[in-house]
């Protein structure tokens, strides 16, 4: 499965933020698509899922302190919610 570049990016901001990012591949076959699992002890956990024919990141559904759910659609509203994440450990901040 290919992994484009803001994909790659994702992960890794994934990791600065600590929430431990791990690739979930259960869905490639039925779903046409994959998983990036975040779990940020409690804070922020949900998933990235990818395109498994593009690459691409497509949504991430995450939920903050197990209960505000939140959907974010494409790479760059996902990147600014996972690069901001330690100074929003407060809560939601919102989007302009």
């Amino acid at each position: 499965m290919p992994a484009a570049e803001d994909t790659r990016a994702l992960f890794s901001l994934a990791e600065k933020a600590r929430l431990h990012p791990r690739h979930d591949l259960t869905q490639v076959r039925s779903r046409g698509r994959s998983g990036i699992v975040l779990d940020g002890d409690g804070a922020l956990f949900g998933v990235i899922y990818v395109s498994a024919r593009t690459g691409k990141p497509q949504r991430a559904h995450l939920v903050q302190d197990r209960g505000d759910e939140r959907t974010f659609t494409g790479a760059g509203e996902i990147g600014s919610v996972l690069s901001d994440w330690p100074a929003r450990a407060g809560g939601w901040r919102p989007f302009a």
